[in-house]
């Protein structure tokens, strides 16, 4: 199931998930979680570290098909 969820952000907070999401991204060898993604995650109730985590089994379930 996908959920879509439409919020305004102040640019400074968009560019910070921005630079997040880069970092994240030269970290693990270009594969990493888009900016949207880390903001959802930053905005549900769950753990940070699970970002990787649910990234990662998205990809491994992709790999599979």
């Amino acid at each position: 199931m996908t959920t879509s969820l439409t919020i305004q952000l102040d640019d400074r907070v968009r560019q910070r998930y921005a630079r997040a999401s880069r970092r994240l991204r030269q970290a693990l060898g270009g594969e990493a979680p888009t900016t949207e993604q880390l903001i959802a995650h930053e905005l549900s109730d769950r753990a940070s570290q699970l970002i990787v985590e649910d990234f990662f089994e998205t990809r491994k379930k992709q790999r599979r098909r």
